[in-house]
């Protein structure tokens, strides 16, 4: 199983709380009728609830972890 750099979440409304405050701070979406809704979304796998982590997410909720998931995630 491959290693990915993640933020990981007690629950998927946390999880859902962070994407929000991406979200918000990232101006997603930038209109109403705008095909972009969101920066991220949330992944559920070997018993993880996370969000793969990048530059923009680790902005908002700091360095994230390894964790180890079967492809593909």
């Amino acid at each position: 199983m491959p290693f990915i750099k993640a933020h990981t979440f007690a629950s998927v409304q946390d999880a859902q709380a962070a994407i929000d405050t991406i979200n918000a701070g990232e101006g997603f979406p930038v209109s109403e009728d705008a095909v972009t809704r969101t920066y991220t979304t949330y992944q559920q796998k070997d018993g993880y609830i996370y969000i793969q982590a990048d530059e923009v997410t680790e902005s908002y909720l700091g360095q994230g972890i390894l964790i180890e998931v079967t492809l593909p995630f």
